[in-house]
């Protein structure tokens, strides 16, 4: 190999080192699926496991977010405080505040992902991945 093609990988790397250290971390993404990760979008916590990042960051007290609401639900009834969590920079869940109340999750029953939860007879489900917890709720 050419000893240029060696000074511009060397480059490169120290380069890299370099934009890396600002993390805080050490070694860490700094792109993740197409977007650029910055220390001002730093969440409240972030865990590795063997095969994910999982973060969360805080999102606040606001209405409670649903994937399909219906035309009945009243936003401003229900807020709570909440988590983003997030899997590797893009899947993302949110995790509500529950403090054991039933009533507290009410919100739920408007999103049209619980219908099944709501079907005649219904007595028992499997919950698979449960992210954020709202399928437990």
């Amino acid at each position: 190999m050419p000893l240029q093609y060696i000074k511009v990988i060397f480059v490169v790397l120290v380069l890299g080192a370099a934009l890396n250290s600002t993390t805080g971390q050490g070694i860490e993404p700094l792109v993740v699926k197409g977007k650029l990760e910055t220390t001002a979008d730093a969440p409240l916590l972030t865990k590795w496991n063997s095969f994910a990042r999982i973060s969360a960051s805080d999102v606040g007290v606001q209405p409670a977010g649903l994937w399909g609401p219906s035309p009945t639900y009243q936003s401003a009834d229900w807020p709570i405080e909440q988590r983003l969590m997030n899997i590797d920079g893009d899947a993302g869940t949110l995790a509500y505040r529950w403090d054991g109340n039933v009533a507290g999750a009410g919100f739920l029953k408007y999103d049209v992902t619980n219908l099944a939860h709501f079907l005649p007879d219904h007595r028992r489900a499997a919950v698979i991945g449960v992210g954020g917890g709202r399928d437990m709720l």
